[in-house]
């Protein structure tokens, strides 16, 4: 899976255990592809609308942005902080 986990920062439920959110919803036009989806654990796709975290996709790249408490400047960060996505950083550094 692209993601590797839930896409919120911090949480560490691993993508076998997520669900995949569509970023549009279908109802809205949104497609039912990986393009439009992201993975997010069970309690993040539950309390998305209501935790003031947000997520959007730019580039094929799913981007977070954090609640005013824990980003006061609610900037989107790429979703690059879970341990696949490490992995995959290290090992084109190494190589790079």
């Amino acid at each position: 899976m692209r993601d590797g986990g839930c896409a919120i920062p911090g949480c560490n439920v691993r993508a076998t255990w997520c669900e995949i959110h569509h970023v549009r919803e279908h109802s809205e036009g949104g497609e039912t592809s990986t393009d439009n989806g992201v993975a997010l654990c069970w309690f993040h796709h539950r309390t998305l609308e209501t935790s003031g975290w947000e997520v959007r996709i730019l580039n094929g790249v799913p981007q977070v942005r954090g609640p005013a408490w824990w980003d006061p400047h609610r900037r989107w960060r790429p979703v690059d902080n879970h341990p696949l996505w490490m992995r995959k950083r290290v090992g084109a550094h190494r190589t790079g």
